[in-house]
């Protein structure tokens, strides 16, 4: 419902990452953009569809002469943006359940250093997401940090007993690795150092992977 709810707003330009290259624009082109992807979520089109929305293809024309991979930046970026929002506001309505909201980054190597850092930390469920450890700063947040950000936040509630259930709390799960299943735990930095010379290499290049 807050994903819904947010669709109304300018989230998808607000906050996408694209926010500079969108005051370029001019307004008209930003409502085109705006309209259609609110109707290509609504009718629950893929990522692909959206970008055909934007770029056109052969039988289909579209609001913008752009390369594939802009378009896809474009999309990726602001709809990511406008369902990280709406989730946000979504964990805000039920702080009374919530004591923070940690960042979680993709275990690839395709993720930014910028994500990479702040995977596994927290912040407070508020407007101000301040760092509850020690962390660095929250900035635009997990899906609208950087260009294509994966990252995502996920809300720690409260124990059972905090909740005043007299039970035991639910053991913890796994989360998603590009090789596998992963501790829930595990951050991004702990995944990395697990990882061969090549593939450390891959994610920091060759000098700050020897550091």
């Amino acid at each position: 419902r807050s994903f819904l709810q947010n669709l109304v707003s300018e989230s998808f330009i607000r906050g996408a990452s694209s926010e500079e290259w969108w005051s370029r624009q001019a307004g008209g082109l930003r409502d085109k953009f705006q309209d259609e992807m609110r109707r290509g979520v609504l009718l629950g089109e893929s990522n692909s569809d959206l970008i055909t929305r934007v770029r056109g293809n052969a039988t289909q024309k579209g609001i913008m002469d752009l390369s594939r991979r802009s378009a896809e930046m474009l999309v990726r970026s602001s709809v990511q943006a406008a369902a990280n929002t709406g989730r946000e506001a979504m964990y805000q309505k039920n702080d009374d359940l919530i004591t923070a909201l940690q960042w979680s980054a993709t275990l690839d190597t395709r993720t930014s250093e910028w994500c990479a850092v702040r995977d596994g930390h927290t912040y407070a469920n508020n407007d101000e997401h301040k760092p509850k450890d020690g962390g660095p700063p929250w900035l635009e947040g997990p899906g609208k940090l950087h260009p294509n950000c994966r990252s995502t936040s996920i809300p720690i509630l409260k124990s059972w007993r905090d909740l005043g259930i007299d039970a035991d709390e639910i053991p913890q799960t796994t989360r998603a690795s590009m090789d596998g299943q992963k501790p829930a735990g595990m951050t991004f930095e702990a995944w990395l150092k697990k990882q061969s010379e090549a593939r450390q290499d891959t994610v920091l290049g060759t000098g700050k992977a020897d550091l």
